[in-house]
């Protein structure tokens, strides 16, 4: 190995759950010391995760084998004493029994390590060239898959050229069966880990054609190779991107195809969004992406007001790469839209935090949710995405179906990544748009991404053809409105909404209802005893708070609509199905969601 930096990662004990790494660092000159670093978060998931806690035993030698004195300086940074000394070598351990696509997961099955909470780095020395060499258990017929280069061919030796790409770059170890294919005679290959019903053959029939729908937009690849890492257990889901490769975790029951293809309660196919969404930044984010978004700094948060143009974005392409796939329907792709609608207007707090201020504030809000998130806060994901949806709208109506949202990521394809790859200023996306399209957006930008006004759908579904309608299903039925749970057979109160009687009521957050009207209560039974009374009711609710017993008296309301539907507007214009058709591939729309 030539580099400087040169890092051994092994697991000679798969049972302790632990990575052994040794760090040898050379060069050093003539200091007195060394600090070595250990990132607080990961690019991708913007909250401050401390993955120093997972370090243990950290001791440091020099080249003749003495120890040196170490010493811990802040929560993420060890001291190595270097005087006179040119090369010094780190020896220390991660604990890594944390299933998640940001951590890392050692037993007796497999490797899962990403590079943020596994290689420290020195100080003023990440732009320097590292090399890795990478060690499975003896004995065990493990094999290593990383986006990493290989350095000769055992697939054993990796490099990177400085420590964002070593950092970007999660490895698998196990004993797997590929699925493999080519796009664009780039090869692309899915490592599955752990148990599960899914089908191989459709996958390596249907991810092709995933990869190709995104490619399209594009018009090439952006990476040699690409390498999904699918990570299969009882519960979770999510992903995390990087450049040439992600990681996906996914429920491994999850994934049969529903009865009807295309359905809500398709399981594999909600697994090809999640892998569109992650190949899909692959783009959008790890290449074009906010100019604060890199080179990362990290210790402390990377602040941007401009997260809802990287998950936003995304998200709405992830549902709309699934309709170009050939996957969904034209009426399949708009009942996903509705059922966004729909929780998009189930959330209070859509008036109190724009998609801005969501964007900024992600590191102390988004990934800590709270009994009182759903009144004070908006995801940029979900409000991301229907904005999106409104901006594609928009620009083809403007533009006579010339250009759309496609035009603008093509525009900051060429301008803002392979002109320089410096990224797009912070807060100039409706300028953007503007140069792109010559569409005028920042009076909608003013009105729903700086600030929080009501939606207005119609404005940008009616040119297009579409009229919504909402509905409800059981109008003569009373409305609590508190968000609850069922634990164990106790009904929790988990939230109370803005505004809802409960609310007006007194019923809190963390009360245990335990009867109404002198009925008892169960999590089984809430829905049909509540289903019982009339809007205007006056309900006697007996509860719990904090192991006293309570009783309130509330009012109940009438329901807020829970069904959403889309048509097609029986006076829509030539133009206006024009425009549906060039979006959708079809005029003939009636979708329905029901909540």
């Amino acid at each position: 190995m030539s580099a400087l930096i040169r890092f051994k990662v092994s697991v000679p004990n798969p049972h302790t759950h632990l990575l052994h790494i040794r760090l040898e660092i050379e060069g050093l000159g003539e200091v007195e010391s060394v600090d070595v670093c250990m990132p607080v978060w990961s690019p991708g998931s913007y909250l401050v995760r401390e993955y120093a806690r997972h370090v243990q035993n950290l001791r440091a030698f020099d080249s003749d084998g003495d120890r040196r004195r170490v010493q811990k300086v802040d929560k993420a940074t060890w001291r190595i004493d270097a005087a006179n000394r040119n090369a010094l070598a780190v020896e220390y351990e991660v604990f890594a029994h944390d299933l998640n696509v940001r951590g890392n997961h050692v037993d007796d099955t497999h490797a899962f390590f990403n590079g943020v909470s596994t290689y420290l780095y020195p100080k003023g020395r990440t732009d320097e060239e590292v090399e890795v060499e990478i060690v499975a258990p003896e004995g065990s017929g493990w094999d290593v898959y990383t986006g990493l280069e290989p350095v000769g061919v055992t697939q054993q030796r990796f490099r990177a050229p400085n420590f964002d790409i070593l950092f970007d770059c999660p490895v698998q170890m196990g004993v797997h069966r590929p699925i493999e294919f080519e796009v664009e005679g780039k090869t692309h290959q899915m490592i599955l880990w752990g148990e599960s019903n899914v089908d191989r053959d459709a996958l390596r029939e249907d991810l092709p054609k995933i990869v190709e729908a995104n490619r399209a937009l594009f018009g090439e690849l952006p990476y040699e190779d690409y390498l999904f890492i699918t990570l299969l257990s009882d519960t979770g889901g999510g992903g995390l991107e990087h450049l040439n490769s992600t990681a996906l975790l996914y429920a491994r029951n999850n994934l049969r195809r529903g009865d009807k293809p295309g359905s809500r309660q398709d399981g594999y196919l909600d697994f090809l969004r999640l892998v569109c969404h992650e190949h899909f930044h692959a783009w959008n984010v790890k290449r074009i992406r906010p100019e604060v978004l890199g080179p990362f700094d990290y210790q402390n948060e990377n602040y941007t007001r401009d997260l809802w143009t990287v998950e936003g974005v995304t998200s709405y392409y992830d549902t709309l790469g699934l309709l170009r796939a050939g996957f969904l329907d034209a009426n399949s792709y708009l009942e996903r839209l509705l059922e966004r609608i729909f929780h998009y207007e189930q959330i209070p707090g859509r008036f109190q935090q724009s998609l801005e201020e969501s964007s900024y504030n992600a590191w102390i809000k988004l990934y800590r949710p709270d009994e009182n998130t759903v009144n004070s806060t908006v995801s940029y994901y979900l409000k991301g995405e229907l904005i999106c949806a409104l901006l594609d709208m928009k620009i083809r109506v403007e533009t006579g179906g010339e250009k759309s949202l496609d035009t603008v990521l093509q525009h900051l394809w060429e301008h803002y990544f392979k002109a320089d790859g410096s990224g797009y200023p912070e807060g100039g996306y409706a300028q953007i748009i503007e140069d792109a399209t010559g569409v005028e957006v920042d009076g909608f930008f003013n009105a729903y991404i700086r600030g929080v006004d009501p939606i207005n759908w119609d404005t940008y579904l009616a040119p297009m053809g579409l009229e919504i309608e909402r509905v409800c299903a059981a109008p003569t039925k009373g409305w609590l409105g508190a968000k609850t749970s069922n634990k164990n057979g106790q009904l929790l109160v988990s939230a109370v909404p803005t505004g809802c009687p409960a609310q007006a009521g007194g019923i809190y957050p963390g009360d245990e209802i335990i009867a109404i009207d002198g009925a008892k209560v169960t999590g089984e039974n809430f829905a049909q005893l509540l289903g019982d009374k009339a809007p205007g009711d006056l309900v006697s609710f007996h509860l719990f708070r904090r192991g006293v017993l309570r009783e309130y008296r509330v009012e109940l309301g009438t329901p807020p609509a829970d069904t959403y539907r889309l048509r097609t507007r029986e006076d829509a214009s030539d133009s206006a199905r024009r425009a549906l058709r060039d979006w959708l591939g079809t005029d003939a729309i009636d979708a329905e969601f029901v909540g």
